[in-house]
């Protein structure tokens, strides 16, 4: 998935150093703050690399996540999934916590690019598209 996924988003914007990314999820599956073997910290650790600044919401595991990530300076550790969410570029969605099935879609409006990059595929294809933002899923 990685390899794949990391292709999707780095093919979907020209100039990544100039942009920034928000992931919604660090925890390697919901209701854990395990971040072992986490596709979300794999991910990061190497789009850190290429992009300006990335931000991180996660319910439960944020205290791991940031031993994990402390060597990038460039990581933000966000405490509401919406935090300054217009100043973000694109959203990559990580784990399937509940909470992330049914988003506000008014406030995922303001990503500038409007592009979703769900990496567990737990929105609606369709809904996503209806509320005038691009979707990309695993897998399609």
């Amino acid at each position: 998935m990685e390899i794949f996924f990391i292709s999707k988003i780095l093919d979907f914007f020209q100039e990544p150093e100039t942009k920034s990314l928000l992931f919604w999820g660090s925890a390697f599956k919901p209701n854990t703050d395990d971040v072992r073997e986490s596709i979300s910290i794999k991910l990061i650790l190497f789009l850190a690399e290429k992009f300006a600044s990335i931000g991180l919401y996660d319910p439960k595991a944020l205290d791991n996540s940031r031993i994990a990530l402390e060597n990038k300076d460039n990581v933000l550790f966000l405490t509401n999934k919406y935090d300054d969410i217009d100043n973000y570029d694109a959203l990559i969605i990580c784990t399937e916590w509940k909470e992330f099935w049914n988003p506000n879609y008014e406030k995922l409006k303001k990503i500038k690019s409007k592009a979703i990059f769900d990496g567990r595929n737990i929105l609606k294809k369709e809904k996503v598209i209806k509320n005038g933002l691009i979707y990309f899923g695993i897998g399609t």
